[in-house]
């Protein structure tokens, strides 16, 4: 019978609407009949079958068909790119591993090679730079202990320490009493100038004591810290014992303030790279209207940016000999030590700017030398508000701030207008006489020493007020006892304080001054002042090279030291003589 050839319904080419799956291959098709028993009709129904299967499988399979010469050449190029990824894998990953060795062994010891300050730029860059900081070459966190004389520094504590009365050239002056035509206060403690004041060019704070030759720390000289020794005051104290028995002054009247005050127009000038004293001066010279910028007092203070430290003495002549002197800014700055909490809120209350000088500590530095901007205070908080050039705007308890100032020997900078001297003398009270104050604080660090005699602060602000006024064997018993009691001295003391040097220096011992300061630079070669008393001891023993290249280094770091200019230039004409001892 002709026509369509039978097919079941399922597979007939025409009537089948169920095509074969996308991937069927038609060699999986199990033929159930035995070909033995299919008929010539059945095969050939099967052959039609199959041929169908084919191409129906290869309509949508193009592999199914043989791989021709072009299929070959592609699969031999697949295959070439896979084994030169892996080849490259390779390589980068062993570059990647040669990188990673040389960067462990040579980035560690080029950033230690850096200097201090270029390491603290690295680290603000790239955080991890901070693992990379060397580690300390010293293994004390306390200066070198000294061989102490208890019963001599306990009969210190016995001695007369009465805060000496202002000088009679001080009284008699209406500037410093505020007195015919001085600076009034008003009711509500803020101190208001006269009607007609007439501008003096300085306050007459003088002093008999010659300053601390190297930093001055703290300033003699009552408004310009000068290396050269100020004039001899004109009623100078008796000279048959340094500080007779006196009866105490009349307490002064003390001038009211407000229980809180606020400063407006503090702005905060964060520091850079040990630029703490620069920035502090200049978002106070700012509130007093200065237009200058950190950068101008930094070139200043710190023409090389190794060096470490700018001492409160430095921040005063700036502020007197460059703002005031050269820039015609009329601003002038003091500096004082024993410093109380009442003066600081009396100045701030009347708008002067003050600076404090302060111990710090950080969790990954330990202890440091810091100054603080104070712009307001809370009596009912019981917090002095400073602003930190490090931290930003900040409260601080009272009695936690004075811990840290106490470290310092309480020093206070004042900036102020030149034309306010009447008013600041007023504000400043029995401190507007830099004697006293040293004597002040003398007195008030033996009441320290005598309540906690295991404070090492308490002991060495003894040294410092005694090598102020020139009493150099008992600065030294007091230094020797704070280098020997309680949790002995922070490593970074001498960094900021320099009493020690010029104690033991005027008083003959050379050798300490050696070992002092040689442990001190052991901890940073950056500091100036310990170079400059390096060479004043070598130069006193006899070494005279090894004197100059002490000096030269202070130059090198600071090219404004004078005194070391002056040195070298005495070593080398035979002028250079040692202090008299004895």
């Amino acid at each position: 019978m002709g026509g369509i050839p039978h097919l079941p319904f399922s597979t007939h080419p025409l009537l089948s609407c169920n095509l074969p799956p996308k991937r069927l291959s038609w060699r999986s098709i199990t033929v159930l009949e035995y070909e033995s028993d299919m008929t010539e009709r059945a095969k050939e129904r099967r052959r039609l079958e199959r041929e169908y299967l084919r191409r129906q499988y290869e309509m949508y399979d193009e592999s199914a068909q043989a791989p021709t010469a072009l299929d070959e050449l592609r699969q031999a190029r697949f295959m070439s790119f896979i084994k030169w990824s892996l080849a490259m894998v390779g390589v980068a990953m062993l570059l990647f591993a040669s990188l990673t060795l040389f960067a462990l062994i040579v980035i560690p010891a080029w950033f230690r090679g850096l200097p201090a300050n270029e390491q603290v730029i690295w680290i603000n860059r790239v955080p991890l730079f901070e693992a990379l900081r060397p580690t300390r070459v010293y293994s004390l966190d306390t200066l070198p202990t000294a061989n102490p004389n208890p019963d001599a520094a306990l009969a210190l504590l016995g001695g007369d320490s009465t805060p000496l009365a202002v000088t009679e050239s001080a009284l008699e002056n209406p500037l410093l009493t505020g007195q015919d035509g001085g600076a009034q206060e008003t009711p509500g403690g803020v101190i208001v100038p006269p009607p007609s004041v007439t501008p003096t060019p300085t306050l007459p704070f003088t002093s008999r004591i010659t300053p601390m030759l190297a930093t001055n720390t703290p300033v003699i000289a009552a408004l310009a810290a000068s290396p050269t020794p100020p004039p001899t005051a004109s009623a100078a104290l008796p000279t048959a014992t340094p500080y007779p028995t006196l009866p105490p002054p009349p307490p002064p009247t003390p001038i009211p303030i407000p229980v809180a005050y606020q400063a407006s127009g503090y702005r905060f000038e964060k520091q850079k790279w040990n630029t703490c004293g620069p920035a502090n001066l200049t978002q106070t010279l700012h509130y007093l209207g200065w237009g200058g910028t950190q950068q101008d007092v930094t070139n200043f203070l710190k023409p090389k940016e190794l060096d470490r430290n700018v001492s409160p003495w430095e921040l005063v002549n700036y502020v007197n000999e460059s703002v005031y002197a050269q820039q015609g800014v009329p601003l002038k700055s003091l500096m004082r030590v024993g410093g109380t909490l009442e003066i600081v809120k009396r100045l701030v209350a009347n708008g002067f700017g003050v600076i404090i000088e302060k111990g710090y500590n950080l969790a990954e530095e330990g202890w440091l030398g810091h100054y603080l901007t104070i712009q307001g205070y809370d009596d009912s908080r019981g917090e002095i508000h400073g602003l930190d050039t490090y931290l930003g705007d900040r409260w601080e308890p009272y009695d936690e701030l004075d811990t840290r100032w106490q470290q310092f020997n309480r020093v206070f900078i004042v900036i102020y207008p030149a034309d306010r001297e009447r008013e600041l003398a007023l504000a400043l009270g029995n401190h507007r006489d830099v004697n006293y104050a040293i004597q002040f604080a003398l007195s008030r660090a033996k009441e320290e020493a005598s309540i906690q005699p295991d404070n090492p602060y308490a002991w060495f602000n003894i040294g410092s007020a005694y090598a102020l006024q020139g009493e150099y064997k008992k600065a030294v018993t007091a230094f020797d006892q704070a280098r020997s009691v309680g949790v002995m001295l922070p490593w970074r003391f001498l960094w900021y304080q320099f009493g020690p040097y010029e104690a033991y220096y005027n008083a003959g011992y050379y050798s300490e001054v050696l070992n002092l300061t040689q442990a001190t630079l052991n901890t940073s070669p950056d500091l100036e002042e310990s170079h400059y008393w390096r060479g004043m001891a070598l130069a006193a023993t006899g070494d005279l090279e090894g004197a100059k290249q002490a000096f030269r280094r202070a130059l090198n770091l600071n090219p404004r030291s004078t005194l070391a200019a002056q040195r070298i230039a005495q070593i080398e004409n035979g002028t250079f003589a040692p202090p008299k001892t004895g």
